[in-house]
């Protein structure tokens, strides 16, 4: 895809695929709201979201990544510059917010309703649950939530499994590689026995308007 090519270049742990889902993702226009990313990196998936988003609407992109040094995750380098780098090079810059701290603070006095919710932060489990449980009730009522690392990661996996897929409250829309997205609020889906869940091994696509 032509739009892309410079964006499979930056660094960042995201498949070929997966810069494709979140390009797509981007162009979510069937809700009022702004975009999220909890995690950013070093800009791979902000591009990749700015990108689509640019494409049909004018809302913006909320990058949420405190960039420092994270030995747990295997971050050993402060990413801010890069990151700043990398969306200005990509020219999309007017359109990203970056939010240089915690996931936790910036949801401090948050009160934009969220269209789209990117979670691609901490991956261990308490981490991830917490991004979850403070962003997901902005997303509005038909909005898309995607998280990656659910399949090869068990924190991201054990959070949309006990969240999402037990709740009855959203949509399977696609599973692309290691993202999983779904939407929130009608048509729903039944909460779901641990034998009904989702083979954690697939990759088909379950709706391509993502």
């Amino acid at each position: 895809m032509e739009d892309l090519q410079d964006v499979h270049t930056l660094p960042g742990m995201l498949t070929a695929a997966e810069v494709e889902c979140l390009f797509k993702l981007g162009q979510f226009n069937d809700r009022a709201g702004v975009i999220v990313e909890i995690g950013s990196w070093k800009g791979k998936s902000t591009v990749a979201l700015a990108r689509g988003a640019s494409r049909v609407h004018d809302e913006k992109i909320y990058a949420i990544d405190p960039h420092g040094v994270l030995p747990e995750e295997g971050y050993l380098q402060d990413t801010s510059a890069e990151f700043l780098d990398n969306i200005k090079r990509a020219g999309v810059e007017a359109r990203v917010v970056p939010m240089i701290m915690t996931s936790e603070a910036a949801a401090q006095g948050w009160d934009k309703p969220i269209r789209l919710l990117w979670i691609d932060g901490d991956h261990r489990y308490e981490p991830a649950k917490l991004d979850f449980t403070l962003w997901e009730p902005f997303l509005v009522e038909g909005g898309i939530l995607a998280m990656h690392d659910t399949i090869r990661k068990n924190g991201p996996k054990r959070v949309l499994w006990e969240n999402v897929f037990r709740s009855g409250r959203f949509q399977e829309i696609a599973i692309v590689d290691n993202i999983t997205a779904v939407r929130q609020g009608q048509p729903s889906l039944p909460p779901r026995t641990d034998s009904e869940l989702p083979d954690p091994c697939s990759t088909r696509n379950l709706h391509r308007r993502a």
